[in-house]
């Protein structure tokens, strides 16, 4: 065991290695460039011109300035440059000339740069960690709407008061009313009816808890965001983002009422519909928050390698597909779909099952009923594992850098693991604290998917916006 652990480990000392040589490859490549573009202006500015006495060719004048200029070039290096005719600023003395020189070599190699904001590297990390920590709060609150969802809580609170709201019922005279609303309520007709006010409060603090953070995380991203803003330390490529941002996590409440108030008109349920978008819509923002820190904190880059971008490309497709597997797991969700069914990988022994296409079109079975959104979730996400396994052939096929490749590793195991928590929702009838669990292996997978494509499609240069890939 001891063999093969160090076998593995100088084979990912050698790919680091071979990755560390291709890239200095290009980087001696463009520093040559650059050598010669100075060289030749150098050539032409610096170098003393023959004094113009009328001394002739091969003077003893002309040969002490020739010794001059080839002293120079050797001197930075440039011995193969031709000494041109037109030396505009003649004289100088050889420290003079490599101080001049040091000058000009500053400005053209500030000049390939791309242009860089006023911000400076600490700022960008400090950006990055703060978009992290927001990130992990919108992973929590994923992970809580879905304990809010399968307990029934959702529909505890029928009041939506975004500004008024932090403070739950203080005192018993406030929760009986809070519990009267509630009464008046389909769930609280229907389902919930003569409920007390102490089993009430178990169903009320899950969404109240879900509601109060959403709320810190809008103050999360919006005092620190200020800030950042005031002291002129957002780099000017991510402002715009970062106010959609902030935009987008406003909608994301009020999507959230518009759901709940889909179950405080007849039916005690939510419309599975507005279930789907508002999980979307939060994976969403995770998803693009965390892009942004993984760029941020990570070191600046140059452009990524054929492979890499390659691998990229297929994170991206896959990427897509997840969500398309997400919005059908919503759907399940939000009718109770997990429910029926209960075995693998048949389901109730039918590979097709009975009542499959009772609806017409048929398409609408697969969107609007438990049999329909649960074949399609099944199928769909059975797929993605394979995509996601097929990634991790595709990086070390195409050649990719070590750390895109281990990035693709992490995809493929989290796709395994959460095929295995599918399917354990399946078979306990989507008990709480696997189901639950199913969740948060679901936007983990999209983690790992984003770390990849973060790896394969580098920021250039953290200050100066997202590379573009070509």
């Amino acid at each position: 065991m001891r063999e093969v652990h160090r076998a593995g480990g100088v084979e990912h000392q050698d790919e680091a290695q071979r990755d560390e040589r291709v890239r200095g490859t290009q980087r001696q490549g463009v520093d040559e460039k650059l050598h010669r573009r100075h060289a030749a202006v150098i050539a032409s500015t610096i170098i003393p011109s023959a004094p113009s006495t009328g001394s002739g060719e091969g003077s003893p004048a002309e040969d002490a300035t020739a010794r001059h200029s080839r002293e120079i070039l050797a001197a930075l290096g440039m011995t193969g440059v031709p000494i041109p005719e037109t030396r505009p600023y003649a004289g100088l003395t050889l420290p003079a000339a490599l101080r001049t020189t040091r000058s000009m070599s500053v400005a053209f190699s500030t000049a390939d740069r791309p242009p860089a904001a006023v911000t400076g590297r600490s700022d960008t990390r400090a950006i990055g960690r703060w978009l992290a920590v927001v990130a992990a709060m919108i992973f929590a609150m994923i992970v809580l709407g879905a304990l809010t969802r399968l307990t029934e809580s959702g529909l505890s609170m029928v009041e939506w008061k975004p500004v008024t709201g932090w403070l739950p019922p203080l005192g018993d005279a406030a929760w009986q009313a809070e519990l009267a609303k509630y009464a008046q309520s389909p769930q609280g007709r229907l389902v919930n009816q003569g409920m007390t006010v102490a089993q009430f409060k178990e169903i009320f603090w899950l969404e109240y808890l879900h509601r109060l953070w959403g709320r810190l995380i809008g103050l999360a991203f919006a005092l620190p965001m200020l800030w950042f803003l005031i002291r002129g330390r957002v780099p000017r490529w991510l402002k715009p983002r970062l106010v959609v941002l902030l935009l987008l996590g406003g909608l994301q409440g009020a999507v959230g009422w518009i759901m709940v108030a889909s179950g405080l008109q007849d039916a005690p349920a939510v419309s599975h519909y507005r279930l789907a978008l508002h999980l979307v819509l939060a994976i969403s923002l995770y998803a693009y928050i965390l892009w942004l820190a993984f760029g941020l904190l990570r070191p600046a880059a140059p452009s990524p390698l054929a492979g890499d971008r390659r691998v990229g490309r297929a994170a991206a497709a896959a990427v897509v597909f997840l969500f398309v597997v997400l919005t059908f797991g919503a759907f399940v969700a939000g009718l109770r779909a997990g429910q029926v069914h209960t075995t693998f990988p048949t389901m109730s022994g039918y590979w097709i099952p009975p009542g499959l296409l009772e609806l017409e079109p048929a398409w609408l079975n697969f969107v609007a009923t438990q049999t329909g959104t649960q074949f399609a979730h099944r199928w769909l996400a059975k797929i993605l594992v394979v995509l996601c396994l097929a990634l991790w052939v595709w990086a070390r096929r195409v050649d990719a850098t070590a750390p895109v490749r281990r990035a693709t590793t992490m995809v493929a195991l989290m796709a395994l693991i959460q095929l295995g928590l599918g399917i354990g929702t399946i078979l306990t009838g989507a008990e709480l604290a696997i189901a639950t669990v199913h969740q948060a292996g679901a936007v983990l997978l999209l983690s790992t998917l984003i770390l990849t494509l973060r790896r394969a499609w580098p920021l250039q240069d953290a200050l100066a916006g997202p590379a573009r890939t070509g």
